[in-house]
């Protein structure tokens, strides 16, 4: 798999410039890519004020390679990580009372004060917050002296697909108004979302007010999964894959035998399209999610895969060859599982360069 650090420059100015224009922070989101340190620093050369990861094993990996900006856990801590948190992160989101009490003991033990985003359930049914909990929370915030409330957050898209919008904008910022006057603190940062909330900036829907989005998938793959769409100012060529072929030749289009389910329970169903030529890559359900793979071969058909091979229809391609490669652009899903993946190689490459198989 490899990664283009000049795209992933190039897409986060984009989007830090359309964002800067109305005074909305970027914090470049890095969990797609396993906390990879160059695509932290293209992110901050590009123009994101901050970095946020998932995974606290993320954090500590870009702080040890020395990633000069804020990092924070955009997950909601394990109580047992909080220590380890403590110890890499400057903040995290949180949305629930017992984390907030667990983090200022560590805290006040520490003598170290930690910033925290309070999360606020807006209708996607993640994490947060209820809505009508905020002025509660704010009260429970003011007692806190070693935590410092520095915003309140949203998710959207994620689990329930909602979609950003002006009303549930709106109502992030009357949640940040309560949180502020119950808790004393400033509460400046107000983040509605991450990429699918891009579409608010283009066309000025933005209430003025939400100051900070939290974007990975759109500077790293230039798509907005959520809104279904390429983002047409962002470029998609940041991310590809490519699979060596191990075995090509010409079969028939519909299988042999009596059938029942494949190897992961699913019932196969097949089109006779008569013999063709099919391509057998080592590349499978082990390595990435077939699903979400776009072949950039001409030709190329994706039938299906297993574990640890997938299938093309190559009839009508050109250039294809036993030990040759065959190249694939990933959605989010897709390139999550590869880059979790030992067996997949990454390479960040810093301008242009070719591919390698996994």
């Amino acid at each position: 798999m490899s990664v283009c650090l000049e795209t992933v420059r190039f897409n986060a100015s984009q989007v830090a410039s359309l964002a800067g224009r109305v005074g909305v922070s970027i914090w470049g989101v890095t969990k797609g890519l396993c906390g990879e340190p160059s695509l932290a620093r293209a992110m901050v050369d590009g123009g994101c004020e901050a970095i946020g990861d998932s995974r606290v094993r993320n954090l500590a990996h870009m702080k040890a390679a020395g990633v000069d900006a804020p990092m924070y856990l955009i997950r909601i801590p394990m109580l047992s990580e909080i220590p380890w948190m403590l110890e890499v992160a400057d903040g995290c989101l949180v949305s629930s009372l017992e984390t907030l009490e667990v983090i200022e003991g560590h805290c006040a033990a520490q003598r170290r004060v930690f910033q925290v985003v309070l999360m606020f359930d807006l209708g996607d049914l993640r994490e947060g917050f209820m809505p009508q909990m905020a002025e509660d929370v704010g009260r429970f915030c003011s007692s806190l002296s070693w935590v410092r409330v520095i915003g309140v957050g949203t998710n959207l898209g994620c689990f329930g697909g909602v979609l950003a919008t002006r009303v549930n904008q709106l109502e992030l910022l009357d949640v940040a108004s309560v949180v502020r006057r119950e808790s004393g603190f400033d509460v400046p940062l107000v983040s509605g979302g991450g990429t699918l909330a891009l579409p608010l900036l283009e066309t000025g829907q933005m209430p003025q007010g939400v100051n900070n989005l939290r974007v990975g998938e759109g500077i790293i793959l230039g798509t907005d999964s959520t809104n279904g769409r390429d983002v047409p100012y962002l470029r998609q060529d940041g991310v590809e894959l490519a699979a060596q072929v191990v075995e090509l030749r010409r079969k028939p289009s519909v299988p042999r035998g009596e059938l029942g389910r494949d190897a992961f329970g699913q019932v196969p169903s097949f089109v006779d399209r008569g013999e063709r030529l099919r391509a057998i890559l080592a590349l499978g359900r082990q390595d990435t999610r077939p699903e979400g793979l776009t072949p950039l071969n001409d030709g190329v058909l994706i039938l299906g895969a297993s574990s640890d091979h997938m299938i093309c229809d190559v009839e009508d391609a050109s250039h294809v060859s036993l030990g040759g490669t065959l190249r694939f652009r990933p959605n989010y899903g897709a390139m999550l599982q590869g880059a979790t993946s030992p067996y997949v190689r990454k390479e960040f490459l810093d301008g242009a360069g070719g591919l390698e198989a996994p």
